[in-house]
């Protein structure tokens, strides 16, 4: 639908394109995901940081949105987007990350969406089980973490 005068004030204009205010509301929010993405990169953030901040930005916006029924009768499945967006801006640094330091693989991709839900949903990373008190450093725990779900023994899945 090509913009016109005649439209109502809900609608704005987008490459002479009508653009409704759900999507002005996602492109705003993907926009200000890729600043706070840029910012934990360039300012070399924790991972933690980074997700808490994301997740507090994503649930402002639902709240607006809950608030404000008019923008759409499903705010969740903006909720979800923005979280999935954030998500794979998120791995795809790790696992660029990843490959450069670990000799061009990338075997961490079920434990690092692992993390990232734990974080989103608790705020801090995700604890080591048993016996973690005996694993020297954070890459020995993945491993270990990593072996164990092999092995049937720990389930990756984050449920709040």
């Amino acid at each position: 639908m090509k913009a016109t005068g005649d439209l109502p004030p809900v609608w704005r204009y987008h490459n002479g394109n009508v653009m409704n205010n759900l999507d002005a509301i996602e492109g705003s929010l993907k926009s200000i995901l890729e600043q706070l993405h840029g910012v934990w990169i360039d300012s070399h953030l924790d991972d933690s940081e980074y997700i808490r901040n994301t997740r507090a930005v994503i649930e402002a916006t639902d709240r607006f949105i809950q608030e404000n029924r008019e923008i759409t009768n499903e705010p969740d499945i903006l909720t979800d987007v923005l979280r999935q967006y954030a998500k794979a801006l998120w791995l795809n640094h790790k696992t660029t990350a990843e490959k450069l330091t670990a000799g061009g693989s990338d075997d961490n991709g079920d434990y690092s969406e692992y993390c990232f839900d734990y974080i989103y949903e608790h705020g801090v990373y995700p604890p080591c089980p048993e016996k973690a008190h005996e694993w020297t450093n954070w890459k020995t725990c993945r491993s270990k973490l990593k072996l164990m779900k092999s092995q049937g023994k720990l389930n990756l899945s984050c449920t709040a």
